[in-house]
This record gives structure tokens, C-alpha cells and sequence, in this order.
């Protein structure tokens, strides 16, 4: 089942909520979508978990957040005339850490 996380498009009120066909067709295929009215990372980390989201829909800022909070490095390469290649690095967790709510893996 896939379940998508998404957010305003705009933090402020009024603001707007932006959803892709893709986590519409997702809900309509079974799965669920996960909103948040004001973005948080750690908030974010702590849905992501509960609802175990496979997909996340807003702004590409949102996911360098996500990888900041938990320790890790986001970078872009280029490759002229052919695009760039994004990459992440993440620290290792212990199977013994407590999950990022607090409850166990």
C-alpha cells in the first residue's frame, strides 16, 4: 500500500495545497494520504514512521530538511547538457536506538 505525505504549498494562511496526480492515484488505489498543516521536519520523521509513508509530495527544500534533521548530507551534481545526479548520505542507525518515536525498531 502506498501512503504519501504532503504539505502546503505556502506556509502562511491563506495558503494552497498542492497535490500531484500521482499521490491522488494512490488514495484512490488504496492507500492513504498524510497531511500537515505547517511543515516540521522532525513532526514530518515522527508521520513518516507512524503512517509508514513511501512517498512525499512538496517542495524539494522538504527533503534536505528531512535529511538535515537526521544527521545526514544532500548534494547535486551536474552533468551538462544531460541534467544532475542527486545524492544523500545518512548516518547508520544501532537496531537498539529507539525508533524516531520514541518506540523500538
Amino acid at each position: 500500500m502506498t501512503r504519501t505525505a504532503s504539505v502546503p504549498t505556502f506556509p502562511d494562511p491563506p495558503h494552497a495545497q498542492a497535490l500531484a496526480d500521482a499521490p491522488a492515484g494512490a488514495a484512490l488505489a488504496g492507500g492513504a494520504i498524510v497531511l500537515m498543516y505547517k511543515w516540521d521536519p522532525g513532526a514530518a520523521l515522527k508521520l513518516i514512521e507512524k503512517y509508514r509513508i513511501t512517498s512525499l509530495s512538496g517542495v524539494p527544500t522538504m527533503s534536505r530538511e528531512i535529511i538535515d534533521h537526521l544527521g545526514g548530507r544532500l548534494w547535486a551534481e551536474r552533468h551538462p547538457g544531460q541534467g544532475a545526479t542527486f545524492s544523500f548520505t545518512l548516518p547508520i542507525a544501532s537496531l537498539d536506538e529507539p525508533a524516531i518515536d520514541g518506540g523500538s525498531r
